[in-house]
């Protein structure tokens, strides 16, 4: 050994030298050792299942085999008179001024506050200064200020689109819609133009007597956004992963959920149809259709009725974005905008959580009152309950870390991340979830052992520092986190002897289930509860729940899912070339497990938004795995990277 070895021999030292050991060994087991080809396999499996009967050959039997019914559906659809006014509508809305839209909101603005007083002086109300307060007369405001930089304008939507840099690139670089896309075919009459806009206007504002001005414009902004997703399904995919945690704005965030997955479902439908978009299927993507199947089928033999059903197809409708991922987001870069949609959306969430942190009373049965009677408050932002906010984020936030030690990222981009990263610890602690505290410290180890060689090395020192650190943690943090496990509070005793009645309703309900939902569970539950816990509405636990609804059939098939996405997850961190991809999959990795520490202390899935959210996740974790793949061996199937980035504008470029 040369004086240089020895010298740094020396300094790595033995416990040092030791743990990084350690570290590569864990690593390398996972990544390309003995139990990594458990998981990943060598091959053979997937060579078996390209060429089965039913596998391998899907993606041409639903396409159509037959390239000439393809190209007839083609023309069918190009020439069918919806395409034809759409291609008008388009080719007017691309080609307008803006000062025409100016025009419109104007117009609507004026009317919607003249209709706002006869309302409110034909039903006797008062005039106080209350009413500039009103919803109504702000988004009326709102319109009005809008419209006047518009009117001031000369150029053209078109224009905007293409000379704008923040414009090109929210439409460019986020939704992947390139700027000669957006160019007219030729102009419209702009005379004709106004007063269609004027008379749109008073039609709109007429309209708000009976319905709310917001939620007009809220309604015409979804259906411009309807129109673009019917023609690029893949922005459907990202927005739907957008505004996922977001609708919890609205009155019913579930049915915009399901309207938005399912304009986006039907826009693929028609495009697989017609031959411009691609599906395949492979074994994961089957277990997910008998999961999907059973879900259903647990809506219709169950014991909670129409609530049930309800529940179940609600389910089932959301985890279609699993298919929608794995077929449409077929490229790294659509990969990477599914990632950072995921991200940004999660660090609005944060932001949100903690502003909002304090408003409203708490329900005393969020925490125990007598034992944390210094916590009055918990952290719930877009969703009803701090749980199942908690979730949501300890699922998401390790999207949010890829990027904070991206080297290939602009220096603005990395400090945003790590400002959204400080946002979600942070909303995650005002939660006072301690299954998601746990979750979030699941998350951060996984991500740091796939992606950091002296992670164990820091562990440990980590873990001699704790009483240090214990001591700066503020008191009611380490309070409420020292009481993990302890049958002093209420909540605790409460899971545990929830989940000795369910244990007791599963023995009896061992392989059928009781049926999907809440309706289903509360119908049961009683007869096996224990005092005091008679009124749950679950068991608390993900795997139990799964259990106790679809049976040990469905447990299983959930179990084969997570093992397939852990094959998939760890194969494609052995093939991806590009050091961003692999950590997106090792976030997506990281968070899954996040959210499954999180499920043995609660049932996450009782919010249908984080039901979703771990499809998405499940399926980001499948898709990189199958891009990094269809370049090599096509190891779980996806057909030709490209092949989706290539068709991707094929019926814009007609419009």
């Amino acid at each position: 050994m040369s004086k240089k070895s020895k010298k740094k021999s020396k300094n790595v030292g033995f416990i040092n030298g030791f743990l990084n050991h350690l570290n590569n060994v864990i690593v390398k087991m996972f990544i390309v050792g003995f139990f990594a080809n458990l998981i990943t396999g060598n091959g053979k499996a997937e060579r078996l299942e390209k060429q089965s009967l039913l596998l391998g050959t899907t993606s041409a039997e639903v396409a159509g085999r037959d390239k000439s019914i393809k190209r007839s559906l083609h023309k069918q659809y190009n020439k069918s008179s919806v395409m034809k006014v759409l291609r008008r509508l388009v080719n007017a809305v691309r080609s307008c001024r803006l000062k025409v839209f100016g025009a419109y909101l104007l117009t609507f603005g004026i009317y919607s506050t003249a209709v706002f007083f006869i309302k409110l002086l034909t039903g006797n109300g008062s005039l106080g200064l209350y009413i500039l307060l009103e919803g109504e007369l702000v988004s009326s405001a709102v319109m009005i200020a809008v419209s006047i930089p518009l009117l001031v304008t000369t150029r053209t939507v078109s224009v905007l689109l293409t000379e704008s840099s923040m414009v090109r690139g929210i439409f460019e670089d986020t939704l992947g819609i390139t700027e000669e896309r957006f160019r007219p075919l030729s102009t419209v009459n702009g005379g004709q133009a106004y007063i269609v806009a004027v008379l749109l206007g008073i039609l709109s504002g007429g309209l708000s007597y009976f319905v709310s001005s917001a939620v007009i414009l809220l309604f015409i902004i979804g259906l411009a956004a309807a129109v673009v997703v019917m023609h690029f399904p893949e922005v459907g995919v990202l927005l739907s992963i957008f505004i996922a945690p977001l609708v919890g704005f609205f009155n019913y965030p579930t049915v915009v959920m399901i309207i938005c997955v399912g304009i986006t479902m039907l826009s693929y439908l028609v495009k697989v149809a017609i031959g411009t978009r691609l599906f395949k299927l492979r074994f994961a993507d089957v277990m997910v259709i008998m999961f999907g199947a059973m879900l259903i089928l647990g809506g219709i033999i169950t014991f909670g009725g129409e609530q049930s059903l309800l529940s179940a197809l609600t389910y089932g409708g959301l985890i279609a974005i699993y298919f929608l991922i794995v077929n449409l987001m077929n490229t790294e870069k659509w990969l990477e905008r599914c990632t950072e949609m995921i991200a940004l959306s999660s660090s609005i969430v944060a932001l949100f959580g903690i502003l909002s942190y304090g408003g409203g009373a708490m329900p005393t049965s969020w925490i125990d009152s007598d034992m944390f009677s210094e916590i009055s408050n918990r952290a719930i932002a877009t969703f009803s309950n701090p749980n199942s906010l908690a979730t949501y984020l300890v699922l998401t936030a390790p999207f949010i870390w890829v990027r904070v030690g991206d080297k290939t990222a602009g220096k603005s981009v990395r400090i945003l991340s790590l400002l959204g990263s400080a946002l979600s610890l942070g909303c995650v602690v005002l939660t006072w979830s301690r299954g998601g505290w746990l979750g979030y410290l699941a998350a951060f180890l996984v991500y740091m052992l796939i992606n950091h060689r002296y992670t164990l090395k820091y562990l440990l020192f980590g873990t001699l520092l704790m009483p240090v650190g214990y001591a700066f943690l503020p008191q009611n943090v380490a309070k409420r986190f020292m009481s993990i496990g302890s049958l002093a509070d209420s909540s605790t005793y409460y899971r545990l002897f929830t989940w000795k009645g369910s244990l007791k309703m599963l023995a009896d309900h061992f392989f059928g289930g009781i049926g999907v939902g809440t309706s289903a569970f509360h119908q049961i539950y009683p007869i096996y509860s224990y005092v005091g816990t008679e009124a749950t509405l679950h068991s608390h636990n993900l795997f139990l729940e799964i259990a106790i609804e679809l049976g040990v059939v469905g447990l299983l098939i959930f179990f084969i899912i997570m093992f397939c996405t852990a094959r998939a997850g760890f194969n494609g961190i052995k093939k991806l070339s590009s050091d961003t991809s692999r950590v997106a999959l090792s976030a997506g990795i990281a968070g899954l497990c996040a959210a499954l520490v999180h499920g043995m202390v609660d049932y996450i899935w009782y919010n249908y938004r984080v039901f979703f959210m771990f499809w998405v996740a499940v399926a980001v974790v499948c898709a990189y795995s199958r891009v990094c793949c269809s370049s090599k061996d096509a190891d779980l199937g996806m057909g030709n990277a490209g092949e989706n980035e290539a068709t991707l504008n094929i019926v814009f470029s007609e419009i």
